[in-house]
């Protein structure tokens, strides 16, 4: 299975994500974000694809391997491996941020996806104050995508620990005293990727079926 994580802002957690993702569900991550620090993700394969190419190689894409595509923001001239990487996917995860900016620019994005065609389309909303604020945003963006396949993530200092700690850390959260919360969090994050994953495959299995 194909995921590309994605946005046309920076910032919204779009890497944090698309690694979690890697590390909890053993994916391959493949990223053209040159900011990734890929030295900290030792537990899982890792590739950082060369600026100057137009397409995701395909030695990353051959055998039986599970990828989750991290492609780095859109803003100005938009990379061609990022189109690559939609029309790969068999399931697109926007982030989003709770601000105007980043909600126009979830909007952008969700409308740039379709244009290839793709409706298997998931948002995740992050840094969440509560719930009331995120069905605030559930609501503008429910005129361009199902409210079922938006996603909830409270904020959290779980993706600040990994970045700094790395995927090791990550691995034995439940070892580490004082982090209960965060053990918390990291499976409530799980629940949502492993949905996402889940309904992904449905589709794929009923496309097949076709």
């Amino acid at each position: 299975m194909y995921l590309t994580v994605i946005s046309i802002k920076g910032g919204v957690g779009k890497t944090s994500i698309a690694t979690n993702i890697a590390l909890n569900n053993n994916y391959t991550l493949v990223t053209n974000d040159v900011v990734t620090d890929l030295s900290r993700l030792q537990t899982i394969n890792t590739h950082l694809i060369d600026s100057k190419l137009k397409k995701i190689p395909s030695r990353y894409l051959k055998g039986d391997r599970d990828i989750v595509f991290d492609m780095g923001a859109m803003t100005g001239l938009v990379d061609p491996k990022v189109m690559h990487a939609i029309k790969l996917a068999d399931g697109v995860i926007i982030p989003t941020l709770t601000d105007a900016r980043s909600i126009s620019a979830t909007i952008e994005t969700i409308q740039f996806v379709q244009q290839a065609e793709i409706e298997n389309i998931f948002i995740i909303v992050n840094r969440v104050a509560n719930e009331k604020e995120f069905l605030e945003v559930a609501a503008q963006l429910s005129s361009y995508i199902d409210e079922c396949s938006i996603y909830m993530m409270k904020n959290t200092t779980l993706f600040k620990h990994i970045a700094r700690d790395g995927s090791k850390w990550y691995q034995n959260i439940h070892h580490e005293k004082g982090n209960y919360m965060l053990q918390r969090t990291k499976n409530l994050h799980n629940e949502i990727y492993e949905e996402i994953i889940d309904l992904t495959e449905q589709i794929i299995s009923l496309k097949g079926g076709i």
